[in-house]
């Protein structure tokens, strides 16, 4: 007596229909890659998102001036405090003066420097109320009641897709065209 087959597909079939699949896949997603907005700005948004909402939680809990520090050159940001001279009155926050706190000031713990995807640069950043910045550092300084200083970031990937992500004074950072046209996506933390 001899048994019917057992109802299923062959080893050999089903590797069949997973290379026509991954053939289909390999064909399709580079083409819907740039609709989506590409994963390295989605984690650029993200850790810079992150920065901006920690740099407000520590103004509000401390009660102290906060500032997230922007390294165009080196595509790297930073949380850090707003460095007081002596007298206790802010130091001026220029482009040039962006030094980390902590080198002033022994006692404030160093801060943790963050780096941009490996795929994106920062190329442009523009505080409220101030020209366009394309090297050296920036600083947007938080105030104790958790606002911050509206700017707006340029990223770039290797294929010069630009990408603005604006910074309001409070909530959260959204993305738009290089243009500002339309908006594109909201940057989740």
């Amino acid at each position: 007596m001899n048994n019917p087959p057992a109802p299923g597909f062959t080893l050999a079939e089903t590797l069949v229909v997973l290379l026509i699949m991954s053939a289909m896949a390999a064909m399709v997603l580079p083409g819907i890659a740039p609709l989506l907005g590409g994963e390295d700005f989605r984690t650029a948004a993200g850790r810079l998102s992150e920065a901006f909402a920690r740099a407000r939680l520590d103004a509000v809990i401390d009660g102290t001036r906060r500032r997230v520090v922007l390294d165009l050159d080196e595509g790297r940001f930073w949380v850090d405090h707003v460095p007081r001279t002596a007298s206790g009155v802010d130091v001026p926050d220029t482009t040039a003066d962006a030094q980390d706190a902590s080198r002033r000031d022994p006692s404030l713990p160093d801060p943790v420097k963050r780096a941009l995807p490996d795929d994106l640069r920062l190329i442009e950043v523009s505080v409220f109320g101030g020209d366009p910045v394309t090297t050296g550092r920036v600083s947007v300084r938080v105030l104790p009641l958790g606002l911050s200083e509206p700017c707006s970031l340029v990223l770039a990937d290797k294929s010069e897709t630009e990408r603005r992500l604006d910074v309001p004074a409070t909530g959260a950072p959204s993305w738009r065209d290089a243009t500002g046209d339309a908006t594109v996506e909201r940057a989740a933390p």
